[in-house]
């Protein structure tokens, strides 16, 4: 985490601190105003409500949810306290039950803080509903992620409280049930401790952890958290027996772990391939022994990628929606495989995308031949539903292929679809076809309703199960590198006889380090690196290595208001700015456990908007690259320096100044390869 990060983070521990002070100092003169219009739990009530209120307000403000998310655990012990204190109600027994929920509160609020980034964090789940109720949202926060959860662990707290009013006796059934409350508490505390350390050390999102408490059920931490709520219960009914009903108290928050386990399953079945397996070696709540299915992955093989794309927009274009369409896309495999699986990824679009039928077959070129043709599913379904902004991956499929084919991908798209989401990608391993109608299935498209294009929508990556030797190397930048030299990378490093690398591109035209554009007219520019990277990079399975080649859109860009209203001066970064942000790239690579390659900036003379400033800001940043322990000299390799400016060489440019020419790309290719793999020869 950089300074500037801890930073927002700290300020954003220091607001909600703040709030939360607020918020229930509010709600305890609630409390006190409201003495003798009610019985004291009403005036409780009311008190709790009242926090909930303020919490709801700022968060809305902030535009975000997770404001509320403290207050599930805070709520209990700050009202059993204000009680102890309002009632003189200080023994044993009130004190240990305090001091059990603290602990619990502890515990969920630390966890919380760990993954908390700042202000305007909010959980997926928050995300989720808000891309999907869109401006009905802050109504669906109120009831269901505030009042619903505020009322539910208002009724689960009942037994403390009246634990406390009532001055109930201590004796050795109440410690039992203490005892057994606090061990539930440790084994989340632990539970959280392990699912925290495999996140923070994984190597892509997509894995499952089924080790220690983990592997003997689903979720630990909800299993204690049932026991913790129903000993509270036991712990009051132990004290005041003819009160046994109070037993059903612990129902309403038990009730809402069920539904956000539900919820989350869910989720994790749509981008963690072994998850569904997972679910059938172990139950939900039960620790109970099953017969163990094992993984693709027991063995001596992984999941490798060998194809994957970045996520953007397509140009503007009048029209954004396509229906009864076929696409097409052969992709060559550079090592075999028993089984392959694909992520499809709605990164960027705000509306639900919906594909009839996905179906894989084999080829042996960049035609639209295939042969073999078969269905791939998605949580058991051939029919796939992708939310705004989020992905799914699908069954692994078992389909053999060989070294050297190529695997045909077709997306057959049947009601009305919004195709706006897409990367535009050429190379000699590169190409794509439409059809009209469901040919899917057909060994050969129909010519006269088929056409190629270079546009390649959906895909983000596609994974074969393969021997654990070979590996993938992800090139990540902007139109450079979503142009040819990937591909020519690939191709030269089966010259070199090395055919257990694939080389997988995250590239997307117009894309910057710094910043984005809000604009219809460059929409095709897509994201900023700070939303691009981790997205794109940590999804990539068997990646051992990055090449970064990203930044000069943000020195080439900004031109002036006067000139373009969309591209202010003010967007104009120092070379100390985009070093910064390279720096980012390396920091999550490193958490990734990747190693990072900076391929320098290319010339950039006599482009359309050259000025000696912009070229000293290149000049400077590569400077810093050639220092790097790992960098890839692009900038030598195919250009020259004359009095202090970079110029393409000769046949290296391709007339436009800023991208090279197909010889340029080859030598970028082949230097790539060269400097990554010469030793593997």
């Amino acid at each position: 985490m950089s300074e500037a990060e801890k930073k927002k983070k700290f300020i954003g521990i220091c607001f909600l601190g703040i709030i939360y002070i607020v918020a229930f100092f509010l709600g305890i003169l609630m409390f006190l105003f409201t003495a003798g219009y009610m019985n004291d739990l009403w005036r409780l009530l009311i008190s709790s409500m009242t926090s909930m209120v303020v919490i709801y307000i700022v968060g809305m403000v902030f535009n975000t949810s997770s404001f509320i998310d403290p207050y599930w655990s805070l709520q209990t012990p700050v009202y059993m306290l204000f009680l102890m204190i309002y009632y003189n109600a200080f023994n044993v027994g009130t004190i240990l039950f305090f001091s059990v929920f603290t602990f619990w509160a502890i515990r969920l609020t630390f966890n919380f803080l760990r993954n908390y980034t700042g202000l305007h964090y909010e959980d997926w789940r928050y995300r989720n509903a808000k891309k999907r109720f869109k401006g009905f949202y802050f109504i669906i926060s109120f009831f269901a992620f505030h009042l619903l959860t505020t009322l539910s662990v208002f009724a689960s707290s009942l037994p403390m409280y009246y634990y406390i009013i009532d001055g109930l006796d201590f004796g050795l059934w109440q410690l039992i049930g203490l005892i057994i409350m606090t061990l539930a508490v440790y084994v989340e505390t632990q539970a959280d401790s392990e699912m925290y350390h495999f996140r923070k050390n994984r190597s892509s999102a997509s894995l499952v952890y089924d080790k220690k408490l983990w592997k003997h059920v689903r979720h630990p931490n909800y299993l204690a958290e049932f026991i913790l709520w129903a000993g509270a219960s036991y712990v009051y009914i132990s004290a005041a027996p003819y009160d046994w009903f109070f037993i059903f108290c612990s129902m309403p928050v038990i009730f809402l772990i069920i539904v956000a386990t539900f919820i989350a399953e869910k989720h994790y079945l749509s981008y963690k391939p072994d998850y569904k397996i997972y679910k059938k070696n172990t139950f939900m709540y039960l620790p109970i022994p099953k017969k163990r299915i094992p993984y693709l992955n027991d063995n001596n093989k992984a999941w490798v990628t060998f194809y994957g794309q970045a996520q953007s927009k397509g140009r503007p274009d009048a029209m954004r929606y396509a229906k009864d369409l076929t696409l097409r896309y052969p992709i060559f495999v550079p090592f075999g495989g028993s089984h392959i699986r694909i992520t499809l990824d709605n990164y960027c679009v705000d509306e639900d995308i919906h594909i009839d039928h996905v179906v894989i077959a084999r080829g042996k070129s960049l035609s639209d031949l295939q042969e073999d043709p078969i269905y791939v599913t998605f949580q058991g379904e051939r029919r796939v539903h992708i939310y705004p902004h989020m992905e799914i991956t699908s069954d692994p499929i078992p389909y053999k292929m060989e070294s050297d084919e190529y695997l045909i991908v077709n997306i057959y798209i049947k009601g009305c679809c919004n195709l706006t989401g897409c990367v535009d990608i050429i190379g000699p391993l590169s190409k794509g076809y439409f059809a009209y109608g469901d040919q899917s299935l057909k060994e050969s498209l129909d010519k006269n309703t088929s056409k190629s294009f270079s546009w390649v929508h959906f895909i983000s990556n596609i994974d074969i199960y393969t021997d654990k030797t070979n590996e993938c190397v992800v090139c990540y930048g902007d139109s450079i590198t979503s142009q040819d030299w990937p591909d020519y990378m690939e191709l030269h490093l089966r010259e070199m006889g090395i055919k257990n690398v694939a080389v997988v591109r995250k590239a997307v035209s117009g894309t910057r380090i710094l910043r984005e554009y809000d604009c219809i007219t460059y929409q095709s520019y897509g994201l900023m690196g700070k939303k691009r990277f981790y997205h794109e990079v940590s999804s990539v399975s068997g990646c051992k290595k990055v090449i970064i080649q990203h930044g000069i859109n943000d020195i080439i860009h900004p031109v002036g208001e006067d000139i373009n209203p969309f591209r202010p001066m003010s967007d104009m970064p120092t070379s100390e700015d985009l070093i910064t942000g390279l720096e980012r790239y390396q920091k999550i690579a490193e958490r990734l456990k990747l190693e990072t390659y900076y391929g320098n900036l290319l010339p950039i003379y006599n482009w359309r908007t050259y000025a000696k400033f912009r070229e000293d800001v290149k000049n400077e940043v590569n400077d810093w690259i050639r220092k790097q322990p790992n960098f890839i000299d692009f900038e030598n390799e195919i250009g020259k320096k004359e009095d202090g400016i970079w110029y393409f060489k000769d046949e290296m440019d391709s007339s436009d100044h800023l991208h090279p020419s197909k010889k340029a790309y080859q030598a970028m290719g082949n230097l790539a390869a060269e400097v990554l793999y010469s030793n593997n020869k």
